[in-house]
């Protein structure tokens, strides 16, 4: 056991980025994440909201604009995940070339 007496040496801090200084500093991602996120959040209100004003002032079914929007997510959801797909596929050809 260490003397009491005896001035405490401080523990390394994490490295800048890592897991743990992001938890320890209450950092949730880089400015670039937050703004992603924010923009997504904001963006999903706003079709929100867009819905609701095409409902109410148009006179247009509900049913049919839901479906709408989810036809266009699932359209942007493979158009993200064949983008994840082509670049995981590059980074493993770059991988194997090396």
């Amino acid at each position: 056991m260490a003397d009491p007496r005896e001035p405490r040496r401080p523990e390394p801090s994490p490295a800048p980025g890592s897991m743990r200084s992001s938890l320890i500093l209450g950092k949730r991602g880089s400015p670039v994440q937050q703004r992603l996120v924010r923009a997504i959040v904001l963006s999903a209100l706003l079709l929100l909201g867009v819905l609701y004003w095409l409902v109410r002032d148009l006179g247009l079914d509900p049913d049919d604009l839901l479906n709408y929007a989810a036809t266009s997510l699932m359209v942007v959801g493979i158009m993200v995940v064949l983008g994840v797909f082509g670049a995981g596929l590059l980074w493993l050809i770059r991988r194997l070339r090396r």
